[in-house]
């Protein structure tokens, strides 16, 4: 029908003779040659994002002050998530040169499904949690902060809630298929959802999990941080106020003041993940989204040109997350700032030593 929309039977959700999208192969293409720039592009980024990410977590992991903060241990986790990610890209971007479609069968369509949705879902939560415990720290009172047991249990939960949707949601509906094309039998990854003539299984499906997993958790972000702000703010003027009217707290008023920018600073950082998120990621939403109207309206305009595109902004994420989460955290910045003056300064004497070595 199109370059990614086969015709193939269905004996399993009641469609009988119907027509699938090939969610990462594309048939009967006029460019061949694009194929191997998107294999490069997948490849080379998510290559790059593995050794940040191993950097940051090994960092973070290694060295005892950083590993007992609450952050750091959640800047883990939001990395460690990036894995589930990058190996089924890389297998993506293998298929896209197979003349055959997908080589690697269910269950790794299945799972590579899965991973793309999940590790979404995932990082959403962990943000959630991160926006929860600064509120805490900076609007309540001490008693009510996240302490270690219960924030490696909201940890935990930022994994197990979507895995398990997911897992629900994606098995059940996600598998392999054979076409024909040209006289050649082809495989696809394709989403197959139930067939009825009036309610829409993939609509409802993608509704549910909108609101639960990025409708509730984003409207829980935006009020921690619109909170933190406010209260930083008006923190701010009044101990403007009490520094003219107390000359003896000038000292300790200079600390706060301090520290309510060191807050504002990391406040607006985590804004910026959280935006640069949205950003990026939001068309992997809209797109599902788009699909389901494609298939329901027969139009049959989309190919899967557009989910590699929006994988590879998917791994560029991953690449931008480690560096601005580190900001957010004097140790590992100052860490990682030594590491690269060190190695800088390797770099220089290196050539010196050797230069010194011929002479003798």
């Amino acid at each position: 029908m199109n370059r990614s929309y086969l015709w193939a039977y269905d004996d399993q959700k009641g469609w009988n003779l119907t027509t699938h999208f090939s969610f990462f192969n594309d048939f009967q293409r006029e460019d061949e040659d694009m194929k191997y720039a998107e294999v490069t592009s997948i490849v080379t980024l998510c290559l790059i994002s593995l050794a940040i990410n191993i950097s940051l977590i090994s960092l973070i992991v290694k060295t005892k002050e950083l590993r007992e903060n609450q952050q750091n241990m959640y800047i883990v986790s939001v990395s460690c998530s990036t894995m589930l990610l990058l190996p089924c890209a890389v297998l993506v971007g293998g298929s896209r040169l197979s003349p055959s479609g997908w080589p690697y069968g269910s269950f790794v369509c299945k799972f590579a499904m899965y991973a793309f949705l999940v590790t979404a879902f995932i990082k959403i939560w962990l943000m959630t949690v991160i926006s929860l415990d600064r509120y805490l720290m900076v609007v309540c009172d001490q008693k009510y902060h996240l302490n270690k047991m219960l924030s490696t249990l909201l940890n935990l939960a930022a994994w197990f809630f979507p895995g398990f949707s997911l897992a629900f949601m994606v098995y059940s509906n996600t598998d392999s298929a054979t076409a024909t094309v040209d006289n050649q039998t082809v495989s696809i990854c394709s989403a197959m959802f139930k067939y009825d003539p009036v309610i829409s299984y993939a609509l409802v499906y993608f509704s549910t999990v909108f609101v639960l997993e990025y409708f509730i958790p984003m409207t829980i972000i935006i009020v921690c941080y619109v909170g933190i702000l406010r209260k930083v703010k008006v923190s701010s003027m009044t101990r403007g106020t009490i520094r003219v009217k107390q000359i003896f707290v000038a000292q300790r008023e200079s600390n706060q003041k301090k520290t309510n920018n060191k807050e504002q600073k990391t406040t607006r950082i985590l804004i910026a993940i959280f935006v640069i998120f949205l950003i990026m990621w939001t068309p992997l939403f809209g797109l599902l989204a788009m699909l389901s109207l494609d298939q329901k309206l027969e139009s049959y305009k989309l190919t899967s040109r557009y989910i590699v595109l929006q994988l590879c902004i998917l791994v560029l994420n991953t690449i931008i997350e480690p560096f601005l989460f580190s900001l957010t955290t004097g140790p590992v910045r100052q860490r990682l700032l030594q590491l690269f003056r060190g190695v800088k300064t390797r770099s220089k004497v290196a050539p010196s030593s050797m230069y010194n070595t011929t002479v003798s």
